[in-house]
């Protein structure tokens, strides 16, 4: 019993989970009637698994007298109904108004339908389900036909639009998820004609108790399967996008923590180009928390950039042209010299900061990044390495015999 409590715990958990994620991605883009129409479906999954929970379901059955059956049986049929919406919207647009209106009434009258089978029962049988295993009563047997037929032809008529669109999709997240959505129907539709079936074997025949529960654990199981799958394909893109993300974090991260070294020498230089961090919630300045964020990798990217726009006056073309040459004795070629050659130039100026001493003869400052940010990024890892390592050996290129001094001049000369 505990161990079907912690699975249903698990599960419970992670859709709620997957329906919350979903609810913020509709809110993000709220014209998106498709995308509205499967977190509603997924939130309706959610509850409805909430209130099957063991120790919620027993609670609820105790003190509601058994309400808390037909809800449950009405949010599975919301559930249903709004998934077969999503594949409406997505194939026809929100203009086809005549099949939303037939969807709609369908759901209203399954639902009232089984509400007035509910209401029609006695008490005892409202309020304990399981007795409605009586072949003295055929409540149960129309209550279940009710729900279970149409929650199965739900799930029968989005299987046929998830399976075109699995084969006519092009993006391969999109295709998986539709594969895994048939699938999750596929199971869903054999759970509802199994549970009638098996609710109109125990009609007609006498069936041991032990067979009963045998097919009640089948249905379960089976029934918990699809809902499992579904939520599965429901939010198989924006896990994979999640995962996406996650990696990419911690590849940012190490960035992040890679630009030190270049970015403190810059900082110490010009500590005025730091960017302002009012704007930041105040959880997210600590020290723990800022290098994971996305912003914080941006922003150490541009303040670096800046700095070494504004060490322009300070690198010297006869220091680049001495680490050139050296590189060159070494070896070093294409972009391994032009990293070499960048970093003895950004050391040399950090002394010439330092002393406020400008180049005579300036050159350019260093730049092999790419076309986007993460490219440069990944280049000014290479130059705080290269700058690292000549910091380190002490031999910082001093400049060139007969280079003129001269005044402190602009930044923008």
């Amino acid at each position: 019993m505990h161990v079907k409590i912690f699975i249903c715990t698990y599960i419970d958990l992670m859709v709620a989970l997957c329906a919350a994620s979903r609810v913020v991605h509709a809110r993000r883009a709220p014209e998106d009637r498709p995308l509205r129409a499967i977190a509603t479906c997924t939130v309706c999954i959610a509850v409805a698994l909430m209130l099957f929970h063991p120790s919620v379901y027993s609670w609820l059955l105790s003190t509601t007298r058994g309400v808390n059956v037909l809800v449950t049986c009405v949010v599975c049929m919301a559930a249903a109904f709004w998934l077969l919406q999503f594949f409406h919207m997505s194939a026809a647009g929100p203009e086809e108004d005549r099949s939303q209106t037939g969807a709609v009434s369908c759901l209203l009258l399954a639902v009232a339908a089984a509400t007035v089978v509910w209401g029609a029962s006695p008490e005892a049988l409202r309020a304990s389900p399981a007795e409605w295993l009586n072949r003295s009563h055929g409540s149960e047997a129309v209550f279940v036909m009710i729900v279970s037929g149409y929650i199965g032809g739900v799930a029968a008529m989005a299987m046929r639009w998830s399976l075109v669109y699995s084969v006519v999709t092009i993006r391969r997240n999109l295709r998986n998820a539709l594969r895994i959505l048939s699938v999750a129907l596929v199971a869903e539709l054999f759970a509802c004609v199994f549970k009638v079936c098996s609710v109109l074997t125990l009609q007609l025949f006498t069936v041991d108790p032990g067979v009963q529960g045998v097919l009640n654990t089948v249905w379960y199981i089976t029934a918990l399967f699809g809902v499992w799958m579904l939520v599965g394909g429901v939010t198989h893109p924006v896990t994979v996008e999640l995962v996406g993300r996650a990696s990419a974090v911690v590849a940012r991260r190490a960035v992040f923590h890679e630009l030190g070294p270049l970015w403190r020498a810059l900082h110490d230089a010009y500590p005025e180009l730091a960017l302002p961090r009012a704007s930041e919630p105040w959880w997210t300045r600590s020290s723990y928390v800022w290098p994971w964020r996305a912003r914080a990798y941006y922003r150490r990217v541009i303040e670096i950039r800046d700095g070494l726009v504004r060490l322009t006056p300070y690198c010297a073309l006869g220091v680049e042209r001495d680490a050139r040459a050296e590189g060159a004795a070494r070896g070093l070629t294409g972009g391994e010299l032009d990293i070499h050659a960048g970093a003895a130039v950004v050391a040399a100026a950090l002394e010439r900061k330092a002393r406020d001493v400008p180049a005579g003869e300036r050159c350019a400052v260093p730049d092999g990044g790419g076309h986007d940010l993460d490219s440069d990024a990944r280049w000014l890892v290479n130059l705080s390495r290269a700058l690292t390592k000549v910091q380190a050996s002490g031999k910082v290129p001093a400049s060139p015999a007969g280079t003129p001094a001269r005044t402190a001049g602009s930044a923008r000369d």
